[in-house]
């Protein structure tokens, strides 16, 4: 299975697919969380505290996709996906704005892969995760003055 290819042949790919994602919503998860704790400096007291926020806005994110697996019949992994870790705070929020970049991508091709199997209750969803990962993006190029 490519998962570039826009179209599915059925739910079960889409199942895969969804469960890749939320390996990755996992390690955000984490690494957020790390980050937001390691973080030095007066200057990036506020943007510790978003990250902490944004680490349970993707818990938000895991849980979406969890149920979507479990209602399309397949079994939401446990397992977590790669955790970037930095040793300086603008390391760090680079390594946040790319963990946001590729979601962003990935969620947009799986919006026309939920399309290709009609479901378009996860589409909606999958833009409103869009939404919110656009502005975790916004909050970690701002704090880097980007």
């Amino acid at each position: 299975m490519n998962i570039n290819n826009n179209i599915l042949s059925n739910r079960t790919e889409l199942i895969d697919l969804l469960n890749a994602d939320l390996q990755i919503e996992y390690a955000a998860m984490i690494q957020y969380v790390n980050h937001s704790a390691v973080m030095k400096g007066a200057a990036y007291l506020k943007i510790a505290e978003e990250t902490r926020k944004h680490a349970e806005e993707e818990f938000g994110h895991a849980k979406i996709l969890a149920d979507y697996i479990n209602y399309l019949g397949g079994i939401p992994t446990i397992e977590i996906g790669l955790v970037k870790i930095a040793d300086d705070n603008d390391s760090m929020l680079e390594l946040d704005i790319e963990a946001e970049r590729t979601s962003i991508a990935r969620y947009t091709i799986r919006i026309e892969q939920a399309r290709s199997v009609e479901e378009f209750a996860l589409v909606h969803k999958l833009k409103e995760i869009i939404s919110e990962e656009q502005e975790h993006e916004l909050d970690f190029m701002t704090a880097l003055g980007i």
